[in-house]
């Protein structure tokens, strides 16, 4: 679970950086929106995993620290 968590934590971070260099140059707006897509894309993926996670943890009753 901490391991999914790091990875969405860590993909919100890099979409906000090519948020950022998007603004800084727009003369490669282009290339980086592609870019971004397979992060959001990616992100998306790992919340579906996280979400899942957590339904498995909450159906068997499981506890994060255990």
């Amino acid at each position: 679970m901490d391991a999914v968590q790091g990875s969405i934590i860590k993909k919100h971070i890099e979409v906000n950086f090519i948020t950022g260099l998007k603004d800084e140059y727009p003369n490669i707006a282009s290339q980086l929106i592609t870019f971004e897509k397979e992060h959001i894309k990616n992100l998306d993926d790992l919340t579906t995993q996280q979400n899942v996670i957590k339904n498995l943890m909450n159906r068997f009753d499981i506890k994060k620290d255990q």
